[in-house]
């Protein structure tokens, strides 16, 4: 009988063992991932301040700093950028880290919750499969010159074979309103620094923040570089162009070591052109275009448009041809043009003749009118 009742009791013994062994599991795993998700918000946090920084620079300097040495030997050098004179295209560490010294960051928050530097790359150019325009330069981050609504086809200042150039005209700068040619597009189709965003991809990147995450593979310490990742997105994310990559980080469990790009814990924040430009209040403008031709809307010039007959109160057409100007009708909302976009009606002034047109949905198309106002 005490044999039985001992065996029970061990058995007992045993389960309650077991139970607070689960338990002890249970609360490491929890306080693991509590604890990485609280140095994730840190992180996240100082990559924002670091990013609010170099906006901050590149509205005040018209481009961006090169990366900072990560493990300089002379103190006065940590957080410097490192950008080669006198022309500033070649960034000397374009491995480097955030250049804290040089935008006005604290020195702390340039580390990441785990102690290690927070990693940047920048846009210098690739002159050599036909991208230009570094953002380094100067210049280099502003589309402030640049015309959204640009009826010519205008380029960008020449590219260099040292990644100058590709700037919006005109430049060297000066005050004609109507010199500023370049478009939007024309500007960034020739920037090329990529990041694939779950699965979004987008080349027109100006920097790249990077905490390379708990295990920190690939980044730096205050006294050096911690081992590179084997392979994948991990190892691009070290590198000075890429290609970059955030997605969903890998199980707490899984290996920095695993193979097949398993592994992923890195941090990314990064601004594309066109966005820090505003942020930066460099955005591009739309600025007077050139008037090449005038027509003069009264009664003869409508009459010889039409060939000779008397325009009246309805022209009976939707489009006028004149020498060198054409006029087609818009809606009364101001909406119609060839590319969709709103267009203000124009004002009706005394002594003038008002062209306008009629609209109505599902009927034939609208046709122009003439009025004395």
């Amino acid at each position: 009988m005490r044999k039985r009742e001992a065996g029970a009791g061990g058995a007992l013994i045993a389960v309650v063992l077991a139970f607070i062994a689960l338990l002890i599991v249970a609360f490491v795993s929890l306080n693991r991932t509590s604890s990485g998700s609280a140095e994730r918000e840190q992180t996240t946090a100082k990559l924002a301040i670091a990013a609010t920084a170099l906006e901050s620079f590149a509205s005040a300097a018209f481009r961006l700093p090169c990366p900072a040495n990560p493990n300089p030997a002379d103190p006065l050098a940590d957080g410097v950028e490192m950008r080669k004179l006198p022309d500033g295209l070649t960034c000397l560490f374009p491995e480097g880290t955030i250049p804290w010294n040089t935008i006005g960051m604290r020195r702390e928050d340039s580390f990441d919750a785990w102690g290690r530097r927070i990693s940047y790359r920048v846009f210098t150019g690739d002159p050599g499969a036909g991208f230009g325009g570094s953002v380094t330069q100067d210049g280099g981050a502003s589309m402030a010159n640049c015309d959204i609504y640009e009826a010519s086809v205008g380029n960008t200042s020449p590219v260099m074979a040292d990644g100058s150039g590709g700037l919006c005209l005109p430049f060297p700068n000066n005050a004609d309103p109507s010199a500023r040619t370049t478009r939007v597009g024309t500007f960034l189709a020739l920037k090329r620094l990529k990041v694939t965003d779950f699965n979004v991809p987008y080349n027109d990147v100006a920097y790249v923040l990077i905490s390379h995450g708990i295990t920190g593979l690939g980044g730096y310490t205050a006294s050096g570089r911690l081992d590179l990742p084997p392979n994948g997105d991990e190892l691009d994310n070290t590198r000075a162009t890429g290609p970059f990559v955030n997605r969903a980080f890998s199980d707490p469990d899984t290996g920095a070591t695993a193979a097949a790009n398993a592994h992923f814990d890195d941090l990314i924040l990064y601004r594309r052109i066109e966005d820090l430009a505003k942020r930066a209040n460099l955005a591009a403008r739309n600025w007077p275009d050139t008037i090449l031709s005038a027509v003069v809307f009264d009664r003869a010039t409508v009459k010889g448009a039409l060939g000779g007959t008397n325009p009246g109160s309805d022209t009976g057409r939707s489009t006028i041809a004149f020498n060198n100007a054409t006029v087609s009708a818009f809606d009364s909302s101001g909406r119609w043009n060839r590319r969709g976009q709103r267009r203000r009606r124009p004002p009706v002034q005394r002594g003038s003749r008002e062209f306008a047109a009629r609209f109505s949905r599902g009927r034939p198309p609208v046709r122009l009118y003439a009025r004395q106002v």
